[in-house]
């Protein structure tokens, strides 16, 4: 690998690291974590759609949010 291919390689990695870190971000301030209360189950809820849903988004990974009182 030449030293360009190797400096392309690592200015791509950064960026992709960057921007799971951009999306972490804007699950953070998107989605809620919440706690129904009948079911004692976990939901999530999207502030800007108002959907729910009981499944973890994707994009979590293997992240979780904690549960938001």
């Amino acid at each position: 690998m030449t030293p360009d291919e190797a400096a392309t390689k690592l200015q791509g990695l950064f960026r992709q690291r960057a921007a799971r870190k951009r999306v972490r971000v804007l699950i953070h301030q998107t989605i809620l974590k919440l706690s129904d209360e009948s079911s004692e189950l976990c939901y999530y809820y999207n502030n800007i759609t108002g959907e729910t849903d009981w499944e973890k988004p994707k994009l979590l990974g293997n992240s979780d949010l904690d549960i938001t009182e």
